[in-house]
């Protein structure tokens, strides 16, 4: 099959597998799916890890193993990467940017039901997948998830993500909330021994936040 040859494994089969049947290797499979929508992106993985059915398979792994922590995270990590790296690739392929939508309601209903998840890996993973999908912005607490992000263990990594999506909405941040989330930055750079391009990136943000405030 030309899976195989692409990848080595025969892909379909073990989302299949992992979908329908009982297997003693569930965790060695869906890691391997995970890997492969981390790989190099070409015109036939593009076109099959941005497939309706796909999605809609990995939903059903993630409801199905939802015990799982270990299962769960990989298929959270793999829906998370097909909707950041598919939508940017599909936005360069006008070939098939109408024919798919990689951030369905469908997908992103299952996300958010898993967002408060006790597994801070889980959360942390969650947080910044779903602030991203449209569906987000109807949220009527949007503004107080996003505040929360930050506290979510590992400091490190969360403030992190919070500054990715701080920035990507600069524009939309409420007035009232932009001193608290430029303390939450200056508090962070100046507790941690940070890279002079990375404390640039906090500082970047935390002028532009202050600038919309003069």
């Amino acid at each position: 099959m030309k899976w195989r040859k692409l990848y080595g494994e025969d892909l379909p089969n073990a989302i299949e597998t992992l979908e329908f049947s009982d297997t003693e290797d569930a965790l060695g499979l869906i890691k391997l799916i995970e890997k492969e929508s981390r790989s190099e992106f070409g015109i036939v993985s593009l076109e099959f890890f941005s497939r309706p059915d796909l999605r809609e398979s990995l939903v059903n792994i993630g409801n199905r193993f939802e015990d799982d922590d270990a299962i769960l995270e990989n298929v959270i990590r793999t829906l998370g990467t097909i909707s950041q790296r598919c939508t940017v690739s599909l936005q360069e392929s006008q070939n098939l940017s109408e024919i798919y939508d990689v951030k369905t309601q469908n997908v992103y209903a299952f996300l958010f039901s898993h967002k408060d998840s006790t597994n801070r890996i889980i959360k942390r993973l969650i947080a910044y997948t779903i602030t991203f999908f449209p569906q987000f912005n109807d949220y009527d607490q949007k503004w107080d998830y996003i505040m929360s992000i930050p506290k979510i263990a590992p400091k490190k990594d969360s403030v992190a993500e919070f500054r990715g999506i701080i920035k990507a909405r600069i524009n939309e941040v409420p007035n009232d909330l932009r001193g608290r989330i430029v303390e939450v930055f200056r508090d962070f750079i100046s507790n941690k021994n940070l890279h002079e391009y990375t404390r640039k990136l906090y500082t970047d943000v935390i002028d532009q936040l202050c600038q919309a405030n003069e």
